[in-house]
Order: structure tokens, then C-alpha cells, then sequence
């Protein structure tokens, strides 16, 4: 090796403290001609420019986004929209830890989610992300679509028209209400959901309910955070805790066996994105240990429980019935009943 290219690695190792190169079997990418050591203080927009320097490496990351022509999220979803979104300044905390290392730990669980949320890839693939802008199958399919309104939540545009769209898939008329205020200070998203697919709002939609929604379990939950929070809190909390976050967003659905596969592939794509940034910004950074929202089989909500459906909610309350995510898991003559007090399964 010439001296000049000896020169170059001890100035890396000196300026830039860079640690051993990750292990390249982990993961599916290429990492070679990667560039190292060049994201360290980086926050924010500039962060992500670092680990994705041009629309190569964006490319190469979302391969099945760029490339398939059934995938209508390529544009919505595009670099440009993201580092749009990220750079309005009222979202500052997104990605704005002192911690290099934090903020790709954040960075890959964002994506991660989101890559689940938009997947395109074929089983066992984490190349798929930001495929697809809205829920599969909608608006045609009524019985899926058609599912995200209620006495206690509705809007102009129910039954059908609160189904996920955008990077993390917003659904509900309560979240489109929010969102809308919080980025436009008006209900526009509520009043026409569609418009959140417009320039830079799916990103920045999504960035709203990472960094503003309070949702998961309290004491009961199987992960590292026992109290409701954010995904932003708890990613970037102590443990680090990646669980938490599939708990805030879908924990209903996939927080109730220990092998959902949803989850799995949640896990698969935040391993496979923290790979590549280990490899772009010459941090080896290890995937946090909390990656489940589950770890015993069943449901652990005990403010979630069976009770006769002509009995209704306020006698569910006074028992401690089944434990249950939905309707499924009860009798046929009994309804699955949520905000009970759980202090009744003591």
C-alpha cells in the first residue's frame, strides 16, 4: 500500500475516531467505495444527507421503491420530500440528539417502521420500503378501508376515507385532525385526507406522529418503557428501545406473540438500515438488544377484556374477564372492551 493511502487512515482514525468496519455478512448491501467518518456532529437533515450523500444511495437502499412500476410511493416519498420535511425547523428534536450514534439509531428505526408501513419486497427482503403511499387494497376494498371510523371518532369523509396513507400510514379521523393543526394549523387533512399525499406532508405527517403521539402500554407492557410515550422517547431513551416503538404504533395488532411476523420484519429492516449506516458514517453500531414488544405469547393489556355484549362497557368494567386484542379473541356472545380499569385482574 502507498504511503499517501497509509497517511489517509491514520488521519481517519486520529480526526475522526472511527471504530472496526461493521461485519458486511449481516447485511444485504454493498458497502464497497463507502465513504467513512463523515457524519460525526451531524443532525437533522444533514444527517441524512450524510448517509444518503445523492440519489444512488437513496436508490440502492429503496430498490424495489425506484424500480417497480406498481409502486406509487416513489415519488411521494422521495429523498427531496424527506429532507424537506425534516428540515422545518418545528420538528428540530427529530434526529437533533448530541449523539451521532443516537440519531442513526433513531434514523434506523424511523425507516425501519416506515419500510414496514410501505412494503413492497418479497418475504425475507428489506429492499421494499416506501412502495406503496396508501394502504393496500384502498379505497376499493370497503371492508379494509372502511374500517378506521367510530361513534367516538368520525369525521366528514367516514366511513371509507380515513385509511393509512403516508410513511407511517396515518389512519383515523383523530390523527388526520391533529396532524393537519399541528403542520397547517388548520383541518385540511381531516376535511380532504388525500392532501396529506402532497409535497413534503407525508413525511412531515409521519415525523408529527413519531415525535408527538403518546400511545403503547403502561405497567403492563413487555418492553424496556412501562408508561405510554412517544416513538421519538423511546428510541432515543436508555434503552434505546425499538419494541417500544412497534408498541406505539401497531401495539394492538402485532404486541401479543412472541414471533409476529410483522414484527419480524420490522426488526429485519432496522438491522439491514443500522448495517448500512454502520458502514457509511464508520460507527459500528450494534442493534439495541430491545428489539420485541413481546416476549410471552397473548395479550397483556389488562385494560382490555371480555364482557358480555348485552351486559355492555360499565359491567365489563366491574370484571376481569378474558384478556383480548379484538372481538375474535372472545366468545361469540361477548365483545372486547378497552379503557377498563385494569386494577380489577389484580
Amino acid at each position: 500500500m502507498s504511503n499517501w493511502k497509509w497517511m489517509i487512515i491514520v488521519v481517519c482514525l486520529v480526526v475522526c475516531g472511527c471504530a472496526s468496519a461493521p461485519k458486511r455478512q449481516a447485511v444485504g448491501f454493498n458497502y464497497k467505495h463507502r465513504v467513512t467518518c463523515k457524519c460525526d456532529g451531524k443532525k437533522g437533515a444533514e444527517l441524512i444527507k450524510c448517509v444518503f450523500p445523492n440519489e444512488a444511495a437513496w436508490k440502492e437502499v429503496f430498490a424495489v421503491a425506484s424500480q417497480h412500476p406498481s409502486c406509487n410511493g416513489k415519488k411521494v416519498f422521495s429523498r427531496e420530500h424527506l429532507l424537506s420535511a425534516v428540515s422545518d425547523r418545528r420538528y428540530k428534536s427529530f434526529l437533533g440528539n448530541e449523539s451521532t450514534v443516537i440519531n442513526l439509531q433513531e434514523l434506523a428505526a424511523f425507516l425501519a417502521n416506515v419500510s414496514h408501513e410501505t412494503n413492497g419486497a418479497a418475504k425475507d427482503k428489506y429492499d421494499g420500503g416506501l412502495c406503496f403511499a396508501v394502504e393496500l387494497e384502498c379505497p376499493g376494498n370497503a371492508k379494509k378501508c372502511c374500517a378506521y371510523c367510530s361513534e367516538t371518532n368520525n369525521g366528514p369523509k367516514c366511513p371509507c376515507g380515513y385509511y393509512g396513507r403516508g410513511a407511517l400510514q396515518i389512519s383515523w379521523p383523530s390523527n388526520y385532525l391533529g396532524i393537519s393543526k399541528d403542520i397547517f394549523n388548520d383541518d385540511r387533512l381531516y376535511k380532504n385526507p388525500d392532501k396529506l399525499l402532497e409535497g413534503d406532508t407525508a413525511w412531515k405527517a409521519s415525523i408529527v406522529f413519531w415525535m408527538n403521539n403518546t400511545g403503547g402500554f403502561d405497567k403492563y407492557s413487555q418492553t424496556t418503557v412501562k408508561n405510554r410515550a412517544t416513538c421519538h422517547a423511546a428510541i432515543t431513551s436508555s434503552t434505546v428501545d425499538f419494541g417500544k416503538t412497534i408498541e406505539v404504533i401497531n401495539g394492538d395488532i402485532e404486541c401479543h406473540a412472541k414471533d409476529n411476523h410483522e414484527v419480524l420484519n420490522r426488526i429485519g429492516y432496522y438491522k439491514e438500515l443500522l448495517g448500512y449506516f454502520s458502514s457509511v458514517a464508520g460507527v459500528d453500531i450494534e442493534p439495541t438488544p430491545n428489539l420485541k414488544c413481546c416476549t410471552q405469547d397473548g395479550p397483556v393489556d389488562k385494560s382490555r377484556r371480555c364482557g358480555k355484549t348485552v351486559d355492555g362497557w360499565n359491567a365489563a368494567d366491574k370484571i376481569c374477564g378474558k384478556l383480548c386484542i379484538s372481538n375474535d379473541d372472545c366468545p361469540a356472545d361477548s365483545t372486547c372492551y378497552g379503557d377498563l380499569n385494569p386494577d380489577v385482574c389484580k
